[in-house]
């Protein structure tokens, strides 16, 4: 071998390793429910959490080392309040809030040979 089979072989490697890397790290990236606002903890580090808005996840910490990512509230709280391992509620869909709040299916309105058609009154 010389030095630019080499030089070739080592370059595809380090593509290849650079190119794994980024598909990990895109397939590993947080992914919001849904295109309300809400946050959401990090399950690595209680003092980042993720805040969505529109879909979209961008990562945050709380202030202080004081404070830390509360699963229960959603929000950052004191230290000694959260309990790291608490599992989260997911936010309530407004959709799905609407869904259960829909009247039945079917006609409102009876159809037009159903309603008993009465003479315009004499004014």
């Amino acid at each position: 071998m010389n030095y630019n089979d080499v030089k070739l072989y080592f370059s595809f490697f380090f593509f290849l390793g650079l190119l794994l890397a980024c598909v990990f790290t895109i397939s590993s990236a947080f992914t919001c429910y849904s295109t309300l606002t809400y946050n959401w903890p990090n399950p690595e580090d209680c003092q980042k959490f993720y805040h969505c808005a529109y879909g979209r996840a961008i990562e945050d910490r709380c202030i202080t080392k004081l404070r830390k990512f509360n699963p229960k509230t959603l929000q950052c709280d004191w230290a000694w309040k959260v309990d790291c391992t608490a599992v989260p509620h997911l936010p309530i869909l407004y959709s799905e809030v609407v869904k259960q709040n829909d009247p039945p299916v079917g006609p409102s309105v009876p159809a037009h040979e159903d309603v008993p058609h009465h003479p315009d009154p004499v004014l």
